[in-house]
């Protein structure tokens, strides 16, 4: 077998689902709620700079329309930071409460009792 055959049969026999590392255990619901809430705050950036961005371009097309550059663009983008901070601070104060019921065992909204 010459050099080349060689190196192609070494490559032709890895599988790298053979080396694949097994699971020693199933994820924990713990686990599973903090990467749902790392998705939720993670695209809070992007909800941010959609609704700035959506803003803006009202804003731009007034401009357009009425010719009141650049005042309808300005206050389009700034109703849109407005919009963007609602939301984040609606969505911190939503996981402080859910973090505070946690804290006091009561979890998912219910009253201890």
């Amino acid at each position: 077998m010459g050099h080349r055959q060689w190196a192609l049969g070494k490559i032709k026999s890895f599988s790298p689902i053979a080396y694949r590392p097994k699971p020693n255990k199933m994820l924990d619901s713990d686990s599973i709620k903090t990467m749902k809430q790392l998705g939720e705050y993670s695209s809070l950036g992007i909800q941010m700079v959609v609704i700035i961005a959506i803003f803006g371009g009202i804003g731009w097309w007034i401009d357009s329309r009425f010719s009141l550059k650049p005042w309808g663009m300005l206050i389009g983008c700034l109703f849109g930071a407005g919009g963007g901070m609602y939301f984040f601070i609606r969505a911190i104060l939503r996981a402080n409460l859910e973090a505070g019921e946690e804290e006091e065992g009561t979890g998912n909204g219910k009253k201890k009792q």
